[in-house]
């Protein structure tokens, strides 16, 4: 029931996003590193095809912060992202990225990336340690991956504590830091 409408959702998301894509678009290249992150987000959520839109997706998001002089974190956590989804073999690259990202600006976003890489690994303690620091910066995502993790490790009931902060806290974050306190890794 929720698949479809997560799967609905994510087409209005791409077209859109396609929209976009081809206002800055010019002989079916794109022409600014705004176009080529477009271009990029549309491969990797495009949610028809699988496995070669995100080799392209990593391609666009590389080519954009080549445009822009790798001066932006997002650019480098979109490769790590794409990176993270292509399976094991591409997550050391990923790291490669995450680290780019941090030493560009540290945001609560990078603390996410290294979260879900450590996840991914198995390492659920560097994982919690990443998720407590996105929470603590203001991020409900990190509130919901902590939750995430500890329920992995069969922990339900600091899993359920950590929801209560999560209510509790949700609405002030939202009301004190607004949109920024929905931001995540996983999304855009």
């Amino acid at each position: 029931m929720f698949a479809e409408a997560r799967k609905r959702l994510q087409e209005q998301r791409n077209a859109a996003c396609l929209e976009a894509y081809r206002k800055e678009v010019k002989d079916n290249r794109p022409t600014t590193a705004q176009g080529y992150y477009l271009k990029g987000l549309v491969l990797e959520y495009d949610v028809e095809r699988e496995g070669t839109s995100l080799v392209e997706a990593v391609e666009c998001y590389r080519m954009a912060s080549h445009m822009i002089h790798n001066t932006d974190e997002y650019l480098f956590l979109s490769i790590a992202r794409a990176l993270l989804k292509q399976g094991p073999e591409c997550r050391p690259a990923s790291l490669t990225y995450i680290r780019q990202a941090s030493a560009t600006r540290h945001t609560p976003e990078v603390d996410l990336a290294f979260a879900r890489y450590f996840e991914i690994g198995g390492d659920f303690g560097q994982a919690r340690k990443h998720c407590i620091k996105a929470a603590i910066k203001g991020r409900v995502a990190g509130f919901f991956e902590l939750a995430s993790l500890l329920r992995q490790e069969n922990r339900k009931l600091q899993a359920f504590a950590v929801d209560v902060v999560r209510l509790l806290a949700g609405p002030f974050l939202a009301l004190v830091l607004g949109a920024k306190s929905r931001k995540s890794f996983d999304g855009y």
